[in-house]
Order: structure tokens, then sequence, then C-alpha cells
């Protein structure tokens, strides 16, 4: 992940398929939990869409980073993204 790539997703200038690919890449590092909270949010509304995938390396990184929640059942469960928002729009949008 470069910073570049962050600058351009901000600025709209990704394909889906780029955006997809570097989410991806963020949470298989972990970096989606240490960047600002849209990051982290971004992330979750991309997994619970199948955008993006639970990879083995995305679940290393997050046992790494909160070693008390293990699957991505339980960060839903417990609003680690802050993400009550999302839940409405998943349960809507089905």
């Amino acid at each position: 992940m470069g910073a570049i790539d962050l600058a351009a997703f901000e600025a709209g200038e990704l394909t889906d398929t780029e955006a997809y690919a570097l989410f991806q890449r963020l949470i298989d590092t972990g970096d989606a939990w240490k960047l600002p909270e849209s990051f982290s949010r971004t992330s979750a509304w991309m997994l619970m869409r199948n955008k993006i995938s639970w990879t083995d390396a995305a679940e290393a990184s997050y046992r790494r980073q909160f070693p008390l929640i293990y699957t991505p059942e339980d960060m839903f469960k417990e609003n680690l993204f802050h993400h009550a928002a999302l839940h409405v729009v998943a349960a809507t949008e089905g």
C-alpha cells in the first residue's frame, strides 16, 4: 500500500477493481484497522458486499490487531467499525 493509492482512492481516481484490490491489500496487511475510521468502515462495507474477501492473511492481521475478537461476524456484532448505519443499509438493500 502506498500513499499514492490512498490519495488516488480519496480523489476518486481508482476504478472499482483498483479500489477493491487496494482494500483487499489493506485488510490483508492489517493497515485498514490502523488508518482513519473511514477506511475501516469502507473495508467493512466491501466485506459485507462480498467485494473483497476475508482471507487467511486478513484473519491473521486482524487477530494481531484485535486479539480478543476473531471473526468477521464478531467485528460486526461488536460494532468495531462504529458502522450502525451500514447494518441498516445492508439489511434494506439485502
